[in-house]
């Protein structure tokens, strides 16, 4: 059945025997379970005549809102005469409850008391379940009022994590509705309302969140963010790295980057309890999506054009020098699929050198060596065989045919990788594209 919240999880733990009957040690142990594993709110709907300092350090020590049943016509009706524990301890996290009946008046078997009761509660003829399987049933008493108060101190703490165990307290005792049959007999004068409570409730700062798909791409590319802060923000601030305000203030927008790039993105979050700011540095990558040229010179190393000019520039455009072996072959793709192209040599009998970066010195830390059963005449190729966004190394055999590794592996297995053979003609070189 549905209660006052329905969307919690409850920690069911027994410290009576089926009558009723316990000892305090064992609600001591009970709520101390209930600090250790993290409850918000401890709802007691029994009590006695008998204070135990240990029970009252035991509350003490809580952060819950500890929520007690003031009793019913037990010991005495008030308890600012003769208390009942542990709703008359004086402890700051308690909520005592007495009960009302459907007119809002004082239930005929509850217990008050001015100075020690805080507020009531519905708790006359409340339909429940009973201790007996699948029944229901009407059952009255400040121990069907506890409840209640319990389900609405839920219903606050989900509003704002971050309130402790007095402030909820206060919010539902300064919202209650004032009743005239109750003006003396509780502290707070009234009856509990769960709306007035919850809607009283102030929101905690967000804590700002995102992601963004895809996050490389090339050029035009279009990124979909999508946010995902929490304690309901109301306002949002995107910078997308590329000055462009376009969808800014949108919760989830969609941005279309026209420059290349690693773009740092960042969002504000905010509702009127304050702003919370997420960053994310060179988040995302973009790349141009037009090849420039270069040359590769044995004993020398690599000449990249870093644009489409005709002339290569020391000062804009990349030098990489390679420490060259007879015969080395150069290769070129983007290794490590961040987008850019990086270098590297094949060298026929050994393998392929790969540089993981632009860097000119190959590192064995860094760098990616894959060692390859090399036959004569073999031709370095390279491509992106598995659509992976990585590129992946093989040779073209003359006479043969393509040897594609399908991963960055060092050996080709007949398994796992490609094979195509190829009708050759004298002199046939090798290339590697996506020509559909």
């Amino acid at each position: 059945m549905t209660g006052v919240n329905w969307n919690v999880k409850i920690m069911p733990l027994k410290a009576f025997n089926p009558a009723g009957v316990g000892d305090t040690i064992d609600a001591i142990a009970a709520i101390r379970y209930a600090n250790a594993n993290g409850a918000s709110v401890i709802s007691n709907s029994w009590g006695g005549p008998d204070y135990s300092q240990a029970l009252k350090d035991a509350i003490d020590a809580s952060p819950a809102v500890v929520v007690c049943a003031a009793g019913n016509s037990y010991p005495g009706n008030d308890n600012d005469l003769i208390p009942v524990y542990p709703a008359s301890y004086n402890s700051s996290n308690i909520i005592s409850v007495s009960a009302t009946d459907q007119d809002d008046y004082l239930a005929s078997f509850s217990n008050f008391g001015f100075d020690s009761v805080d507020l009531a509660a519905p708790g006359v003829n409340i339909l429940s379940t009973l201790n007996v399987a699948g029944a229901y049933g009407y059952k009255s008493g400040t121990s069907m009022a506890t409840p209640h108060v319990s389900g609405v101190a839920a219903l606050v703490k989900s509003v704002n994590q971050s309130l402790t165990s007095v402030q909820i307290k206060n919010i539902i005792l300064s919202n209650v509705d004032s009743k005239v049959s109750l003006s003396e007999k509780v502290a707070s004068g009234g009856r509990l309302n769960a709306y007035k409570a919850v809607a009283a409730t102030p929101p905690a700062p967000p804590n700002a969140d995102f992601i963004g798909v895809p996050r490389n791409g090339t050029l035009p590319h279009t990124v979909a963010f999508t946010d995902l802060s929490t304690n309901l923000p109301t306002i949002w601030l995107w910078e997308f790295g590329d000055g462009n305000t376009a969808n800014s203030t949108m919760q989830n927008p969609v941005h279309t980057y026209h420059t290349a790039g690693n773009f740092t993105v960042s969002l504000t979050a905010g509702n009127v309890a304050g702003n919370n700011t997420v960053t994310r540095l060179g988040y995302i990558n973009i790349t141009s999506g037009m090849s420039e040229t270069g040359v590769y010179r044995p004993g020398v190393g690599f000449y990249l054009k870093m644009d489409n000019g005709s002339t290569w520039t020391p000062s804009t455009d990349l030098y990489l020098a390679w420490d060259n072996a007879a015969g080395d072959r150069p290769v070129a793709g983007d290794w490590n699929a961040d987008g850019r192209t990086e270098t590297g040599v094949y060298r026929p009998g050994v393998g392929f050198y790969l540089k993981m970066d632009n860097g000119s010195t190959w590192t064995p830390s860094t760098d990616l060596y894959l060692a390859w059963d090399s036959a004569d005449g073999d031709r370095p190729v390279a491509g992106d065989w598995n659509a992976d966004g990585r590129t992946e190394t093989g040779v073209y055999r003359p006479g043969v045919g393509f040897y594609l590794k399908m991963d960055n592996g060092s050996t080709w297995t007949p398994s796992t990788d490609l094979y195509l053979a190829w009708d050759n003609a004298n002199m046939d070189l090798p290339i590697a594209g996506n020509f559909v």
